[in-house]
């Protein structure tokens, strides 16, 4: 249900209204004033993991922040219609390209009520010693994605609200004023305005005042924000003085989705009468700035300090700030290490310094800016170049721990561990503490969380990665997936120490025509990716897979320039994919397609803006939209897919309007786990339904679902991922030349998908590296197991006197360590015994529907 705030339905309003004369939205400005205009420059745009911001839209600045308000188009991410903010950032040197993190911040009148725009007007293009301010009229709608995942619309009720909202930028200020006026037209309504923040997840982490990163929080609070992981931005809400903000009414959204919340107090309107609420949307470099602006004109007290370390101050370390034991605030150091900021007069104040950083290394370039598939040509151009080339980036602190409460501005001095792999290879690296974390006594809710669990992650493209550490003893495990050897060694890194590993991880085996490909994998624009889009073909390379489907939800995100930019193109080639995800009929796969970056979600089909009668409806509709040349795969069958919707059990349909015989794959392992999937396969399979099995990672995370352990072999017959061509893939799964597996790669004597006769024999050797093992190969008739050999090695007679399906499974008993806790396990594509020589009929007859 998490995609309930993936996208939200298309509206389209006419704007009439007159604007100024254009003005130009591309030089800086001095500290006493600001702009606000209609953007014809695309220079004057900024890039960011989230920017989508194009001519025709809105920008308020001044010397230090900038917004871009969405103008009358339908837009990406989750909600398309305009007159709210879509990207922000600080207002940055010459050179930097921009940190935008911002999916969508807007207002919400009453849980899943928005507005369409009528008019946005430019009121003032500000000046010196003037605001800049824009004005946006409109009228409520209901949230489509909400009406259309229930397939329920009009399920939220019309009050006859009309709506203005106010953006209102000072000279030299952190803070953009916001002043909503809702006016109930028709009848009384009883509502509160909120402001939705729906940020990266793969980049920032929401912090909430008196809760900072924890979860455990309740009752209201002044502000609520988002800190990037790298500490080079701070966007937040906030409240004017003496009112509180809370999330109360808005807790089934925000439970939905990563995004902060900030609503103001419910009110009742009279008819004809009107609400006014307003607050504030802070951008900043860090959090203590956008505190100190809240708190100007408020009796404070300053407070400052320097970061320590044995090797002198520490720039761009954390700094938290509790006012009366309560999360206050968070600083960021400056280049000497200092920071400061203002605090309520007569608190007790305590601050505790953090340096962890992300935990994440690669060799992108040093302060590469996060790939955006939706912001302008010439800003897509520029992110790729730095991707290798890197970008000016602030300081951010890494490998350096959190301060004791007995010393709370002293950190630790980091070590630096180099990587290599003698052969070139990319590779991935897992690093864990020898002994425990000796910070696991750092405040959950304030210290950054290790990256899944670890000590550190890396990802090599084939040269070398520094990861810079805290000193410490690790095991270090270095892989780069199934088919080839890993390493785990253990060393020991000193304060101020440089340390040195090359590891070799020489081919196992060699499977010549077979690729191993993940279909089923996320990243950021996935509204519950974790891993920016670069990071997630970083970690494909790394984990051996050759081809990469980049099935964002509801999104065509085309993964390809990154693949060229990082020089990976003969290593994996990235398939244009989308995971089509209606919560009532299951989600569904389609590979491959076709992305239009100026189209809103990459041209994605909406489903919630077009709500199908039936599955075969839906089915009609994406074939309508993206053509015939695409595989539509179910994914996780009796776990939120098209089987579970349709009421499936052996044999039965309940639910015919759910269900649709035109599904060509369909995963029988999801995440490493097969759960029930394969039973659900094998009902269709016998029924004649020719459905090919699949593995797939479904990978939100850098690691998650068993990435690069759980996939299917591509029996496409080039060795070249370039080679894989669009056509190619559909040919090889419409054959059913496949193999899902955790591991293992089968060699078989006759090809998966083939029709055969009575009496073959099939000879089948299982391929691993030296780290596990095949204990047995299992031939399946029907389902049912009909042979066994012990061993990798084994030849089967395909035995049977009336048609059946046949396939043969390896399976190991010991895990995949260090790397899965999982055995491996693989399957081949399905062989159709015709025991009459007749031609083969399927062993069942299709549903009755």
């Amino acid at each position: 249900m998490v995609l309930l705030l993936a996208l939200l339905g298309c509206h389209r309003a006419v704007d009439d209204t007159a604007q100024p004369d254009p003005v130009d939205l591309t030089v800086p400005l001095p500290a006493d004033e600001a702009r606000a205009g209609l953007i014809t420059d695309p220079a004057a745009l900024f890039a960011g993991l989230a920017a989508e911001g194009r001519p025709g839209d809105y920008k308020l600045y001044n010397d230090r922040v900038q917004f871009i308000l969405q103008g009358m188009r339908d837009g990406s991410h989750y909600l398309p219609e305009g007159g709210s903010i879509i990207d922000a950032d600080l207002v940055r040197p010459e050179g930097h390209l921009g940190r935008d993190l911002v999916d969508e911040w807007a207002p919400m009148y009453g849980l899943g009520r928005v507005m369409t725009p009528t008019s946005i007007e430019v009121i003032s293009q500000g000046g010196p010693s003037e605001a800049a301010v824009i004005r946006v009229r409109g009228d409520e709608v209901a949230m489509g994605l909400l009406e259309g995942a229930l397939e329920s619309p009009g399920m939220i009720p019309h009050l006859g609200l009309s709506i203005e909202t106010t953006y209102t930028l000072p000279p030299g200020s952190w803070l953009m004023e916001v002043t909503t006026k809702v006016t109930a037209e028709d009848e009384p309504a009883t509502l509160g305005v909120a402001d939705l923040i729906m940020g990266g997840p793969e980049m920032a982490s929401p912090w909430v005042e008196g809760q900072a990163f924890g979860e455990d929080g309740s009752g209201g609070y002044r502000w609520s924000a988002y800190v990037e992981d790298e500490n080079q931005l701070a966007v937040g809400l906030f409240a004017p003085e003496g009112v509180r903000l809370s999330d109360t009414g808005y807790q089934l959204i925000s439970s939905l989705a990563e995004m902060v919340v900030g609503a103001g107090p419910a009110q009742t309107i009279a008819q004809g009468e009107t609400l006014t609420w307003t607050r504030y949307y802070g951008v900043a470099p860090d959090l203590a700035h956008l505190t100190d602006a809240v708190l100007a004109g408020q009796a404070t007290t300053l407070t400052e300090g320097t970061v320590e370390a044995p090797d002198g101050p520490v720039a761009g370390a954390r700094v938290h700030v509790a006012v009366e034991g309560s999360p206050f605030s968070l600083a960021i150091t400056d280049e000497s290490g200092h920071f400061a900021l203002q605090t309520p007069a007569g608190a007790e104040v305590s601050v505790l310094a953090e340096g962890r950083g992300r935990g994440f290394f690669n060799d992108l370039g040093e302060g590469h800016v996060p790939y955006s598939p939706y912001t302008s040509p010439a800003l897509r151009q520029a992110t790729l170049a730095a991707l290798v080339e890197g970008a000016p980036v602030g300081p951010t602190a890494r490998g350096r721990g959190t301060a004791s409460p007995e010393a709370p501005l002293t950190l630790r001095q980091p070590g630096t561990l180099t990587l290599t792999e003698a052969g070139g290879h990319p590779f991935e690296a897992r690093l864990s503490f020898v002994g425990g974390d000796p910070d696991a006594s750092a405040p959950a809710a304030l210290a950054q969380t290790r990256p899944q669990g670890r000590a550190a992650l890396a990802w090599s493209r084939g040269g070398p990665v520094s990861l810079t550490l805290e000193p410490g003893t690790y095991r270090v495990l270095t892989h780069r997936g199934p088919a080839a050897e890993l390493e785990v060694n253990e060393v020991t890194i000193a304060s101020g120490e440089r340390l040195a590993l090359e590891v070799d991880l020489p081919t196992a085996f060699a499977a010549s025509g077979w690729l191993r490909g993940d279909l089923h994998c996320h990243a950021s624009p996935s509204p519950d990716g974790k891993v920016t889009m670069e990071e997630r073909i970083l970690t494909v390379a790394g984990a051996g897979i050759q081809a990469h489907f980049g099935t964002d939800h509801d999104h065509l995100a085309d993964y390809r320039p990154i693949v060229a930019a990082l020089g990976l193109e003969g290593v994996t080639r990235s398939v244009v994919s989308d995971e089509v995800s209606p919560p009532l009929r299951g989600h569904m796969n389609i590979y491959p397609v076709a992305s239009d970056p100026e189209a809103p979600n990459g041209g994605a089909w909406r489903w919630w803006a077009q709500i199908p009668e039936s599955t075969e409806a839906e089915v009609d509709a994406l074939r309508e939209a993206h053509g015939d040349d695409f595989i539509l795969q179910s994914n996780h069958p009796t776990s939120g897919g098209v089987p579970l919707a349709a009421g499936w059990s052996p044999g039965e349909i309940d639910n015919p309007d759910f269900w649709t015989e035109r599904l060509q794959a369909m995963e029988v392992m999801n995440g490493g786990s097969r759960d029930d999937f394969g039973e659900v396969w094998w009902d269709l399979i016998q029924r004649g339904y020719p459905v090919t099995p699949t593995g797939t990672s479904d990978a939100h995370s850098h690691i998650g679902g068993d990435h690069g352990y759980s996939f299917t072999w591509l029996g496409a017959g080039v060795d070249a991922p370039a080679d894989l061509t669009d056509p190619l893939i559909v040919e090889t799964m419409l054959a059913m030349r496949v193999q899902p597996s955790r591991g293992p790669f089968l060699e078989l004597s006759v090809a998966p998908g083939s029709d055969v006769a009575a009496g073959t024999e099939l000879r089948v050797q299982a391929h691993t590296a030296s780290w596990y093992a095949i204990d047995r190969l299992l031939l399946l008739k029907d389902g049912v197991e009909v042979g066994r050999v012990e061993g990798a090695e084994g030849t089967f007679t395909l035995d049977t006197d009336q048609d059946a399906v046949f396939v043969v499974e390896a399976e190991g008993d010991s895990p995949m360590q260090p790397i899965s806790s999982r055995q491996p396990w693989a399957m081949s594509g399905p062989y159709f015994a015709d025991a009459g020589g007749d031609g083969w009929t399927a062993p069942l007859p299709p549903f009755a529907l």
